[in-house]
């Protein structure tokens, strides 16, 4: 017998996949990024290391990935290292209003935990992101990464949390998009220590990001932007050609990773293993 709610249900199914639609992140594959748009990069250390490493620095990665999507863009570095939300807000008019981008990222957390508590954080935030918003910037927020050695455990980590929780807060409030770069970081530092992998996995210091940290950045806000699996896929195969990190000798990530598996068979870090090599090269 024919459900005469039927129509009913479906109209109410199609407005709740509609609503869905409108309030969740960018489809992948839908690129919401034209072809001649620029994008400032606001944040502190690890945005301005983003774009002086080169090739493997998360701004040049995200320029690549683009590109081979087939969108061109014009990145506006504005990254300061050790610079906190008030450092920003100092400085928005100079380094990204006055250049008239058509998107602005922006990271910060990891030198303003130390100094204040998340409320004055978020509240930073949001006046950085009303005053672009209100000079015709597109803002997409980037949550605060690792550092403080990685440690996912230590208190500087859980109160970044809760700092993560004020970018959460805004996007809703102000409708923007958001890329948990935090839970992917996370999730990436708990395999790789669940494999015993020994030392620092996507930092060279603890804080700033080598080549697979870079990678990680870059393949997160890529993927909400709408660039396809299949392109981020091809995308890591090559990055892997790349530097793994500045403070280092000069190897690839894919070198990187022989090492590891070469240290770890002898129960050393990369760093032991490295030090060893040289000592026993130098007799």
């Amino acid at each position: 017998m024919e459900d005469p709610n039927q129509p009913m249900k479906t109209t109410t199914l199609v407005l709740s996949a509609y609503s869905l639609m409108l309030t969740a992140s960018p489809v992948f594959g839908d690129l919401v990024i034209k072809n001649g748009d620029s994008i400032a990069f606001l944040g502190d250390s690890l945005t301005q290391l983003g774009n002086d490493h080169k090739p493997n620095g998360y701004i040049h990665l995200i320029a690549e990935g683009l590109k081979e999507a087939g969108v061109n863009t014009v990145p506006i570095p504005a990254g300061i290292g050790g610079n906190t939300t008030v450092d920003m807000l100092a400085r928005l008019d100079r380094d990204v209003i006055s250049k008239k981008p058509v998107w602005m990222t922006l990271n910060s957390g990891i030198n303003d935990t130390p100094k204040m508590e998340p409320e004055e954080f978020g509240a930073n935030l949001a006046k950085i992101v009303d005053r672009a918003t209100a000079a015709g910037i597109k803002v997409i927020l980037l949550n605060t990464t690792l550092a403080g050695g990685e440690n996912l455990t230590s208190p500087e980590t859980l109160k970044r949390l809760r700092f993560c929780e004020e970018f959460k807060k805004l996007a809703t409030e102000r409708h923007l998009i958001l890329v948990d770069l935090n839970t992917a970081m996370v999730k990436a530092v708990t395999e790789l220590n669940k494999d015993g992998t020994k030392g620092l996995k996507l930092t060279y210091d603890g804080t700033h990001l080598n080549g697979l940290g870079n990678q990680i950045i870059a393949k997160e806000i890529l993927r909400v932007l709408g660039v396809s699996e299949t392109t981020l896929a091809a995308l890591r195969k090559h990055w892997d050609d790349y530097p793994f990190s500045q403070g280092r000798p000069a190897v690839s990530v894919n070198d990187y990773l022989k090492l590891k598996s070469a240290a770890e068979n002898n129960g050393k870090t990369v760093d032991e293993l490295i030090s060893a090599i040289l000592t026993d090269f130098a007799k």
